[in-house]
């Protein structure tokens, strides 16, 4: 319970919580205190009342009770640091997985993607009409024929409301679209052939004796019809 000690004397003074702890101390079969012998002795009174030994009781067993909340606080606050620390270094492996998984697929999308090429188509985009049966051989006939389909830019003929007829349109697409969807008038087969880059009689709204251009909304027709061209 308490150890008190005179300086100078070579005397001390404990007292045990009961007379049996005390008995039993006192019997002890070796005396040594370090490398030094001891005499054990009753003492003639105890150094606390038994008030103060239960006091002294009650203050034990409360800091017991403290270091040991103190010790689990400790604990669980250690415990707490570490799951933070490995979810911290889950999210991170999670996160440079996804991005990892991310750059693969995007690899494995470009590799397996086919290259696309682009380039300019010159080839015509206007052909004539060489040949048509004298009911549907008219200039006006033949352009709200041809300008009822996707694409349609202009039709010009030469002077005199005769064939050939010219017949453009927006691209070389919508030109065979044209082609392939326009060679009859009804039951009037019409006979088409494509404007050569080289040829030179190809007639423009300038000097064409009939024909105008389609207006600019007309332009913005387009089609994804894809025909063979007819030679």
């Amino acid at each position: 319970v308490k150890i008190q000690c005179r300086d100078g004397q070579g005397v001390a003074f404990v007292q045990m919580k009961t007379r049996e702890q005390a008995r039993s101390a006192l019997n002890a079969p070796d005396a040594v205190l370090g490398n030094r012998f001891i005499r054990l002795d009753w003492a003639q009174r105890d150094i606390l009342t038994p008030e103060e030994v239960d006091e002294w009781e009650k203050d034990r067993e409360a800091n017991r009770a403290k270091k040991k909340q103190e010790q689990k606080e400790a604990l669980l606050e250690q415990l707490q640091k570490k799951r933070q620390q490995l979810e911290q270094k889950q999210m991170k492996q999670k996160k440079q997985f996804l991005a990892k998984k991310k750059g693969q697929e995007h690899i494995n999308a470009n590799a397996g993607a086919p290259k696309r090429t682009f380039h300019l188509d010159h080839r015509p985009k206007c052909f004539k009409v060489v040949h048509a049966p004298e009911k549907v051989s008219d200039y006006k006939i033949l352009r709200n024929h041809f300008a009822g389909l996707a694409g349609f830019m202009n039709c010009t003929m030469a002077e005199g409301n005769k064939l050939p007829a010219t017949i453009e349109f927006v691209t070389r697409r919508t030109a065979e679209a044209a082609i392939a969807q326009g060679n009859k008038i009804g039951a009037f087969p019409l006979k088409l052939e494509w404007v050569q880059a080289t040829e030179g009689d190809v007639p423009t709204e300038k000097d064409a004796g009939v024909g105008t251009a389609v207006p600019t909304e007309m332009l913005a027709r387009s089609s994804a019809i894809n025909s063979p061209e007819v030679q």
